[in-house]
């Protein structure tokens, strides 16, 4: 007679054959039970930590070495003070160089100096032509330009004469004039009053046809009288202006103490914002930058970011934006002005400088950058800039970097993915990284740079994070050649812990979430296999006690160790992977990799390496489960061997309490439950008397334990010797005790122990297999749970045919019927053997 072993899964799925009990289901003959019985008992996956990730302990531009191939990059320490700027800056620049003019013209201009916040400069889009006089024109192509170009002549400001290397001090100040539109650099309509109307006065009074000579007469006449007036506004607006800042200038030129001098820049920073002065090529701005430049050797970071605030405003370029970014980075590396920050508005200006790439230099963008990421470490300033558009910014700077290659690029990615990696790290900000669809970007990085350390590791940061959402995780296997990138970035960094363990992890998720988990599993299978057993064997050939700040410098550091931590995370996903049929029956034919498995089980103690031990066991138990549909695999070969490493890992020797192990042995029975389906194994666990240690499980009080070690008896009762030895015990006592606690609250086990009851009844060569107390304590008890299941049924029945509980019946019912069947036997066959007893 044979049974079928509970923990064992598919092996009740058979064709019933004349020496099978009679609870044995025809092969191919699926019911719901099977459906529970296998997700409770056959396959488990499993479920693991995000990797430790610290806090970095100082703010550093850079980590570890770029390598050979990358050894220039920018300093993150250095010397700053005014005299590295440069105060002969005193005008933005123009972006187009005019030729000096020898006359008056009388022509319309675009201006060429951008609003304060624009994130790009019209110069830049700024293209000199000659109309038919050989005059210069400066006519910009943007819309806003190009509908200025059409305003009337009557609106035009005069270009005064000037000589061609005149110095910016000798130039006529611009000051705004009431009614112009700064950002056009056109009078607005208020302004033009009616002047518009008197076009009928430049019509010939008698054939009341416009005479071409009186017009241009009348509008020369208009433009003199207008610049005229325009001038006069404009000197007496500079004038008051002048007259406001000379004593603030001339306060901040004497020594002072730095909260004196913060409170004058701060006041000239606001006389110039409201004249809109930032926006103007003027005299001040010379004199302005002068002074703020001298104030920047007064060690105090407040005043240093209101100073740094001033200078940027200006659009400064060159060396002084280099060192002004170079200042803020500066003053980033210290947490104690994130405070400082967050009050200022040097974040907004940080994006500014971002937005026009194509302007900037290699340093200014790795020190922004470099900032930034310190400053996006902080959870106010990180939400505080992604509502100043943080993400936007960073998704167009990688959108128009055309070469995602060469050293200078490479320095910036890894501010980039830096800051990236903060985003991340708040849930909230997922949906915006999806939006801007950052995460196709980052592969597309990692596809260029996946040798390198840094930026591999900031985006396997980044994934790592954010894999536990089910809708990046469905992005981002969406991503073409994902698994593809990550398998080559793996392959490449397999003996740097701190990058495996990330990547593995990421893996381990996506195998088992979403409704691509399936295809993920074969896909991330079929394309990492042979990398993922070199990773396995490499990391047991390390020593236990090497830590990452040995072999690998600036990685991250976990009890017990980071080697360790990468096996946690390989075990785990091998055991979700093995949930695939077609990948479970090829690791089971794998003779290496089950060497690797055992050698696991045979050097790491369970009770300091707990999670990698139970990890592997349930590897094992997955395999065992398939291994069970083959004629011959590694795992047939290797039974004995692990059957007898199982009772170390379930008994190690230094245990101080059984719950202490609780789950690493309920894990452990689950193996014996599929492995006892080998008559082999069974006689093994006899000779070396593991039967006896797993039936001392039975009154262990732990139910889903039980269930397990349930799963072993049916088995085990199979063999007549066996059953010989159990009726010497108080097994069967245990057992009966064990139904009346648990029958009717889990009928699976109920069903479980009634086909241990009967096997052993049908196997056992004595005479009175049962003791006469305890077969009535069955009978009883049975008789209670049948009439239990009964009512538990018919009630079932009749809410589904109300309409109601669809979900119990379907759930319970098959559950119950399973029960009442074997039960119904086993009772009829008790009553035989008490009536044995009265002979």
């Amino acid at each position: 007679m044979e049974g079928s072993a509970e923990g064992g899964g598919g092996s009740s799925r058979r064709r019933r054959t004349s020496g099978e009990p009679f609870y044995a289901l025809p092969r191919n003959r699926d019911t719901a039970t099977d459906i529970i019985n296998e997700a409770r008992t056959s396959l488990k996956m499993v479920t693991t930590k995000r990797p430790f990730t610290p806090k970095e302990s100082k703010r550093t531009l850079f980590g570890e070495p770029p390598g050979p191939t990358f050894s220039s990059r920018p300093p993150s320490s250095f010397s700053l003070s005014s005299k590295h700027f440069d105060p002969t800056d005193s005008r933005p620049p123009s972006g187009t160089k005019l030729s000096p003019l020898e006359h008056k013209p009388m022509l319309p201009i675009a201006p060429t100096t951008p609003a304060v916040g624009n994130h790009k400069r019209r110069s830049k889009d700024v293209v000199e032509r000659k109309n038919s006089k050989g005059l210069m024109r400066a006519t910009s192509v943007d819309a806003s330009s190009a509908n200025s170009l059409n305003v009337s002549m009557e609106n035009a400001i005069v270009i005064q004469e000037r000589r061609s290397d005149s110095a910016p001090k000798e130039r006529p100040p611009i000051c705004p004039v009431p009614g112009k539109n700064v950002d056009s650099g056109y009078l607005t309509s208020e302004s033009r009053g009616n002047s518009g109307g008197s076009e009928t006065n430049l019509k010939d009074p008698q054939t009341n046809k416009r005479d071409p000579h009186s017009a241009s007469a009348t509008q020369d006449q208009k433009r003199v009288e207008l610049v005229t007036r325009t001038d006069e506004t404009r000197e007496l607006s500079y004038d008051n202006l002048n007259s406001e800042m000379e004593p603030i200038l001339a306060k901040l030129t004497k020594d002072g103490c730095p909260e004196l001098l913060l409170s004058l820049i701060k006041e000239l920073d606001e006389l110039l914002s409201s004249q809109e002065m930032y926006r103007e090529r003027n005299s001040l701005r010379s004199n302005v930058l002068k002074t703020v430049f001298k104030l920047l050797d007064i060690e105090n970071p407040e005043l240093q970011m209101k100073l740094a605030e001033v200078i940027l405003k200006y659009r400064v370029s060159g060396n002084n934006l280099n060192n002004v970014c170079k200042l803020v980075f500066k003053l980033s590396k210290s947490e104690e002005n994130d405070t400082i920050f967050a009050e200022s508005s040097l974040l907004d200006l940080l994006l500014d400088v971002v937005t026009v790439t194509e302007e900037q230099t290699y340093d200014v963008l790795v020190y922004v950058f470099g900032a930034l990421k310190f400053l996006s470490s902080n959870g106010q300033l990180l939400e505080k800039l992604i509502e100043l558009g943080l993400i936007p910014t960073i998704s167009n700077f990688l959108t128009n970097t055309p070469q995602l290659t060469g050293d200078k690029t490479f320095n910036i990615l890894v501010q980039v993915t830096s800051c990236i990696r903060n985003i991340a790290e708040d849930p909230v900000n997922t949906v915006y990284l999806i939006r801007y669809k950052l995460f196709a970007q980052l592969f597309t990085i990692l596809t260029s740079y996946d040798s390198q350390t840094e930026v591999t590791l900031n985006i396997c940061r980044t994934l790592s994070r954010v894999v536990t959402n089910p809708e990046c995780c469905n992005a981002i296997t969406k991503t073409e050649n994902w698994c593809l990138i990550l398998k080559s970035a793996l392959k490449k960094h397999y003996n740097r812990a701190n990058i495996s363990v990330r990547i593995i992890y990421f893996f381990s998720i996506v195998a088992v979430s979403g409704g691509r988990a399936d295809s993920n599993r074969d896909l991330i299978f079929s394309q990492s296999e042979s990398t993922l057993l070199l990773i396995l064997n490499y990391f047991l050939s390390q020593k236990t006690d090497q830590t990452s700040s040995e072999s690998l410098p600036n990685q991250d550091t976990e009890s017990p160790t980071d080697n360790d931590d990468v096996l946690v995370k390989l075990t785990g996903l091998i055991a979700n992977l093995s949930l695939s049929e077609s990948i479970g029956t090829a690791l089971c034919r794998n003779s290496k990799f089950q060497s690797l498995l055992l050698k696991i089980l045979n050097r790491k103690p369970v009770l300091t390496h707990r999670e990698l031990v139970l990890n592997t066991v349930v590897v094992l138990h997955n395999l065992s489960y398939f291994a069970g549909t083959l004629q011959e695999c590694a795992i047939h070969e290797n039974q004995t061997k692990i059957a007898q490493l199982l009772v170390n890992v379930m008994m190690p020797k230094d245990l101080q309490s059984f719950d202490e192990n609780l789950e690493v042995m309920t894990e452990c029975v689950r193996v014996y439950a599929n492995l006892t389906r080998s008559e082999k194994v069974r006689n093994f666990l006899i000779e070396n008397k593991i039967d006896l240690l797993l039936f001392t499980l039975v009154d262990s009080g732990r139910r889903e334990l039980l269930f397990n070690v349930v799963g072993v008896l049916v088995n085990m009762t199979l063999d007549s010797t066996q059953c010989d030895k159990i009726s010497e015990t108080e097994l069967i006592s245990a057992l009966v005790e064990n139904l009346r606690e648990f029958g009717d609250d889990d009928w699976l086990l109920s069903s479980a122990l009634c086909k241990t009851f009967w096997n052993y009844l049908a196997c056992c060569s004595k005479k009175h297999p049962i003791k006469n107390e305890d077969c009535r304590s069955l009978k009883e008890v049975l008789n209670f749970l049948i009439l239990e299941a009964r009512s538990l049924k018919e009630s079932s029945t009749e809410v589904n045919a109300g309409g109601d509980g669809f979900e119990r019946h379907d759930t319970v019912a098959p559950e119950v019927d399973e029960f009442l069947s074997v039960a119904g036997n086993l009772v009829q066959k008790l009553y035989g053997i008490l009536a044995s007893f009265s002979q």
